[in-house]
């Protein structure tokens, strides 16, 4: 697998979009480094909604990158549940909520 496939299958992994994860990409960041980041250096690339929802996700346990991969692959990364197919603009993963998230 290439370099930038699994940096992008790390962010999917802990509920990135594939969207944001590939801004993030472009941007220079990796999981690592959007878990250094402060909000201050976050806002330098994204707007307030993405710093929010990066602050949030990136703290959240890592997939198993073999979930991960064999979920995109099989579902042709695209999302079930908001995926536009008039958009052709796929993403993926991020309606995964930790347990306790879901008891609310």
């Amino acid at each position: 697998m290439d370099r930038n496939k699994k940096l992008l299958l790390n962010l999917l992994s802990v509920g990135v979009d594939s969207g944001l994860a590939q801004e993030a990409l472009i941007a220079g960041f990796t999981l690592t480094k959007l878990r250094q980041a402060t909000k201050k250096e976050l806002a330098q690339h994204f707007d307030g909604r993405e710093v929010e929802l990066i602050w949030e996700v990136v703290k959240r346990k890592q997939i198993p990158p073999e979930t991960v991969q064999r979920l995109v692959e099989e579902c042709d990364w695209k999302c079930c549940v908001c995926w536009d197919y008039r958009k052709q603009s796929p993403v993926i993963i991020h309606h995964i909520r930790r347990a306790f998230e879901n008891a609310r």
